[in-house]
């Protein structure tokens, strides 16, 4: 049975050059991989996939869909770790509501409805039907209801810059 390769975290760090890798990375489509790489064009990683089923199952290799996403999510790991991703301005009135007021109803109904959605979407044979039946009982729900009429006027938007008649279309 193998050992570790180092015994402690820092024997391995020690002999590693300090590299930078710029940012933005990006994520290229070849025949049977995505290969991540950074600002300079320096290749960090690839991720290999297969198309034929049963060729897929005998190499363990991702789905192109699954390596597609994978490698959309690694590029964007720069910009996530230094804190790119800009709020909105009423970001904390808008947490503190979904987590207090009748946002918080509203907020768990749409995230219901996404795992439905994803669920249907990431089926092997989605059923249709039981989809759509899911997603009324979340929206037919009482507490959901009682929500969407208790929620004032002058609460935050959960979408700001978008006006009250736009929200819901």
């Amino acid at each position: 049975m193998a050992g570790p390769l180092f015994d402690s975290p820092a024997d391995g760090c020690s002999s590693m050059p300090n590299r930078s890798f710029p940012p933005p990375w990006s994520a290229e489509e070849h025949t049977e991989s995505f290969v991540i790489k950074d600002a300079t064009g320096q290749p960090l990683t690839y991720l290999y996939f297969e198309d034929e089923p049963q060729r897929q199952r005998s190499t363990m290799r991702l789905s192109r869909d699954e390596a597609r996403r994978i490698a959309t999510n690694i590029a964007k790991l720069p910009e996530l770790l230094r804190g790119e991703q800009k709020l909105p301005a009423n970001a904390a009135a808008v947490v503190k509501a979904i987590s207090t007021g009748p946002l918080r109803a509203q907020y768990q109904a749409v995230r219901d409805a996404q795992r439905a959605l994803a669920a249907y979407l990431e089926a092997e044979h989605p059923d249709d039907r039981a989809t759509i039946n899911a997603l009324f009982g979340i929206l037919d729900d009482r507490e959901f209801v009682a929500a969407l009429n208790a929620v004032p006027p002058d609460s935050p938007r959960l979408f700001p810059g978008v006006s009250e008649s736009d929200e819901g279309k």
